[in-house]
């Protein structure tokens, strides 16, 4: 089955087994490197796939729809079943990331908002709208805070500022800290 992958974000590579997921329209192919074959296939989901995750333990992966108010879906692949399908996104999921811990879910949108869930829980947890719309995202190795940048922006906000907070979205899109992209000479 062919790659449909339109970004750098549709293509995640297993971090437990030597296995990397790709688009296939609305299905997942889980491809085993070693063996150099396609070992399943997954129908994920109604729209065509833009992004996809594996977790740290390479159990559980997540898919990001695209097109009008799409959705996360998140796959056990141990028991091969969906767990949840997240919805609050507006347009096309363009990036995903599991924290380390694999507690929380980010994920971005291409009309510009950022999604933290408790994903078991299908808990919407946090929630902001920058001004430009969200390239990628990260977590730092300890899950203790998470990037996103744009055009011109970085922002970063830390797990406890967010989780200690009891107003769950946040205006404007700013972080905790905004790095200011100017140009330098090298």
């Amino acid at each position: 089955i062919g790659n449909t992958a339109r970004n750098a974000n549709a293509l995640a590579i297993n971090p437990s087994v030597p296995q990397i997921a790709y688009p296939a329209g609305c299905v997942v192919v889980l491809y085993h490197v070693r063996l150099n074959k396609q070992e399943k296939v997954i129908i994920a989901c109604k729209s065509p796939i833009a992004s996809l995750t594996y977790s740290k333990s390479g159990r559980y992966l997540a898919v990001g729809e695209s097109g009008e108010n799409a959705k996360v879906i998140v796959w056990d692949l141990f028991g091969g079943h969906r767990i949840c399908k997240l919805a609050g996104h507006r347009s096309t999921v363009n990036s995903l990331k599991f924290s380390p811990d694999g507690k929380y879910l980010l994920s971005t949108e291409k009309a510009g908002r950022i999604i933290l869930w408790e994903w078991e829980s299908e808990k919407m947890v946090f929630s902001t709208v920058p001004e430009t719309a969200p390239l990628d995202s990260a977590f730092d190795e300890s899950g203790s805070f998470f990037a996103c940048c744009g055009k011109g922006w970085i922002s970063l906000w830390t797990m406890d500022e967010i989780l200690g907070s009891d107003e769950m979205d946040y205006k404007g899109g700013n972080g905790v800290r905004d790095i200011a992209g100017e140009k330098i000479d090298l």
